[in-house]
Order: structure tokens, then C-alpha cells, then sequence
């Protein structure tokens, strides 16, 4: 399996995420030694009024446990809280994937629970358990905070578990507009492209031409049922929803292919 310590130079990787991002996990891949090369294909707005930042502010005052299903909602959730920043004690913190583990360390200083697998409904699979039961016991209360698109599967897990759910949508993610020309990838020499959310399969349509051929791998679940819906071929999908992730699902014939 390919890691981002044995990239092999002369590969030629592809990453479609936000210019923000992209800028962020190319320092990560040149530094391994492969080549990144940048076509960001999705913009991330923020939802902000007074009305949702109260709203959440106060839900989360009176929450037994906050989701996480990004790193970007890490940093909107703060921007509500007061003091800047400000977690109560009381409140667990449970996140997907080591990225966001990272980021809400950084503002918070603790995470209480991470997803197994890398996913939403992983992460609601592995906080039932630790929710306290019986006919006495009143519900516990969970405040998810995430995306606008995200899928509705880890709250619907929590609340047959018995669960208080609140969902915020912070965020919105949105592909790139259609572009003409479009950029034509064979002649771009890609050994890879990483797709790393469903909306930067639709923003890489929208911007260029995907010939068959060029090995495209996928964050999770969600993004892989996007690309095949457009018509895409996925090569492998990442175990956990990161770069690391994404490297380590490389076939091996890029990894060796590139050597050549």
C-alpha cells in the first residue's frame, strides 16, 4: 500500500477540493515526493444569521454531545460560541476522521470519540453504546452540526437509539460552475485523481473532460455513489475520509507505474 512517506516522484496526482484545500494537501504530497497538481472544483460558503447562531449556541449549551462530520465545522461551530471558541465541559465531542480530531483538539484541547471507520454512520454506531438506558434514564441530547448536503443517516441512527437530535447546517458546499472550454485531462499526464466529496465530482464535470484510463479515487461512500451516478469509473476507495486515507488507496499500478 502506497502512505504519503513512499509516494514515488514522477506521480502526477490530481486533487479537486477547495483552492483552500488543495494549496493545503499539495505541501503534504510534494513533500513526499509526488506531484500535485491543482483543479479546485468546489467553493465552501458559510451559513451565518443571528437567528442560527443563537439557535446553536443554545443547543449545544444544553447538549449531552456534539458531532462533528468536518474540520470546516469545526472552525464555523466556534465562530457561534462565546466566548470565541467556547466548549462547555459538559458537552462530549465526537468527530469523524483524524482531520477534524485535529482541529477540534486545536480549539478545544479534547475529543471524547472518533468514528471507527472513518464515516458519519460509523461514528453513530459507535456512540450508541456509550449512551445511557432505561425507562428512567431521559434522552440523551446530541447537537450534529455539518454541511447542508450531508445525509441524514447518522441522525436517523441516533434517534432510533432513543436520542434528542438537533442538526445545524453550517456550511454549504457547492461544485464549480460549468466552464467552456473545459479542460481536456489527457493531456494533463495524471497517473491519479482524488475526488474527496460529491460535489467536487459534479465541479470536476463542470470544469473538464475525464478520460477512461486515469485511476480515480474516492474519499467514501458517498462520493464513490456520485461519481458512478455521473457516469465515472471508481478505481479503489479510501478506508478513512483523509489524505492519508486516499493515498493508501492508490492502485499499484500508478504507484509502480510512476516509477518507471
Amino acid at each position: 500500500m502506497a502512505s504519503s512517506t513512499t509516494l514515488p516522484r514522477g506521480c502526477r496526482i490530481l486533487l479537486t477540493r477547495t483552492r483552500e484545500d488543495v494549496e493545503r494537501w499539495a505541501t503534504q504530497i510534494e513533500a513526499a515526493g509526488a506531484e500535485a497538481v491543482a483543479l479546485p472544483c468546489i467553493v465552501c460558503e458559510p451559513i451565518r444569521s443571528p437567528e442560527l447562531g443563537a439557535q446553536l449556541a443554545s443547543a449545544i449549551e444544553h447538549a449531552d454531545w456534539l458531532v462533528l462530520t468536518s474540520a470546516r465545522g469545526v472552525a464555523h461551530v466556534a465562530e457561534h460560541l462565546e466566548p470565541r471558541g467556547s466548549l462547555p465541559r459538559h458537552v462530549h465531542v465526537a468527530v469523524v476522521g483524524p482531520v477534524t480530531e485535529g482541529v477540534a483538539r486545536e480549539y478545544w484541547g479534547r475529543v471524547d470519540l472518533i468514528a471507527p471507520e472513518g464515516t458519519a454512520v460509523s461514528l453513530a454506531d459507535a456512540l450508541i453504546p456509550l449512551l445511557p438506558a432505561g425507562p428512567t434514564v431521559l434522552p440523551t441530547n446530541v447537537v450534529v452540526a455539518g454541511p447542508e448536503q450531508a445525509s441524514p443517516d447518522l441522525e436517523r441512527r441516533l434517534e432510533d437509539a432513543g436520542t434528542s437530535t438537533k442538526r445545524f447546517s453550517i456550511y454549504r458546499t457547492i461544485p464549480a460552475p460549468p466552464e467552456e472550454p473545459r479542460e481536456d485531462l489527457a493531456k494533463w499526464n495524471l497517473h491519479a485523481i482524488f475526488l474527496a466529496s460529491p460535489s467536487a465530482v459534479q465541479g470536476l464535470l463542470n470544469k473538464a473532460s475525464v478520460p477512461a484510463g486515469i485511476p480515480l479515487i474516492s474519499i467514501g461512500p458517498s462520493t464513490t455513489e456520485a461519481a458512478v451516478e455521473a457516469g465515472l469509473t471508481v478505481s479503489s476507495e479510501a478506508t478513512t475520509r483523509s489524505l492519508e486515507g486516499l493515498l493508501n488507496a492508490l492502485p499499484d499500478a500508478v504507484i509502480y507505474g510512476s516509477r518507471q
